[in-house]
């Protein structure tokens, strides 16, 4: 059960962390 939390806490804040990347590539581009 834990397992699962930790898993979607780190899916979503990699996600977060792609979505910010991909705005600062667009804003340098």
């Amino acid at each position: 059960m834990k397992s699962n939390i930790l898993v979607a806490l780190i899916y979503l804040w990699t996600r977060d962390a792609e979505m910010s990347i991909s705005k600062e590539t667009e804003d340098y581009i």
